[in-house]
C-alpha cells in the first residue's frame, strides 16, 4: 500500500494526483470556468472564434486518469470543414487533451479541434472523443 499527499516536494510526485485532485474537487464533471465562447468568424468563412478560457476536461485514456484543467490564453479561430454537398450534418468543436503517458494522442498538449458528424436527412451530433469536452454543436446544411 501506498500512502501520498500532494504538494509535498518529494521526487516521485505525479501529475496524476493533481488531476485526481480537480475531479475531487469538481465532483466528477467537465466544465466550463470561464470564457470558450463559440461565435461565427466574423468575415463570414468557414470558422468559428473561440474565447480565451478555461476549463476542466476528463482524462478518459485509462482508468483513474483525472481530469485536466486547460487553459486556452488568448482566442483561438478554429477552421470548420466543408458544408456537406446534400441534407444536413452536426459538428462538434472540442477541447481535447493529447496525454501519451495517459494512454492518449500524441502531442503531450491540449487542442481545439472540429469532430465531424454523418451527413443525413436527420442528423445527430457525433460522439465526444476520449479525453475531450464539447463547447459547441454546430448544424451544417448542404450550400452553407
Amino acid at each position: 500500500m501506498t500512502v501520498t499527499a500532494i504538494w509535498l516536494q518529494e521526487p516521485d510526485y505525479s501529475a496524476r494526483l493533481d488531476r485526481q485532485f480537480v475531479e475531487t474537487v469538481f465532483g466528477s464533471r467537465q466544465q466550463v470556468f470561464e470564457g470558450l465562447v463559440v461565435t461565427q468568424h466574423s468575415t463570414g468563412d468557414l470558422s468559428v472564434d473561440v474565447s480565451a478560457g478555461r476549463c476542466a476536461v476528463a482524462g478518459d485514456d485509462e482508468p483513474d486518469q483525472g481530469y485536466y484543467v486547460v487553459v486556452v490564453d488568448e482566442d483561438e479561430t478554429v477552421v470548420m470543414p466543408a458544408a456537406p454537398g446534400s441534407n444536413k450534418r452536426i459538428d462538434i468543436v472540442v477541447v481535447q487533451l493529447n496525454d501519451t503517458t495517459a494512454g492518449g494522442a500524441a502531442g503531450d498538449d491540449a487542442e481545439l479541434l472540429v469532430v465531424q458528424g454523418t451527413v443525413s436527412a436527420t442528423p445527430v451530433a457525433p460522439t465526444v472523443p476520449d479525453s475531450a469536452l464539447a463547447l459547441v454543436e454546430v448544424l451544417r446544411t448542404a450550400g452553407d
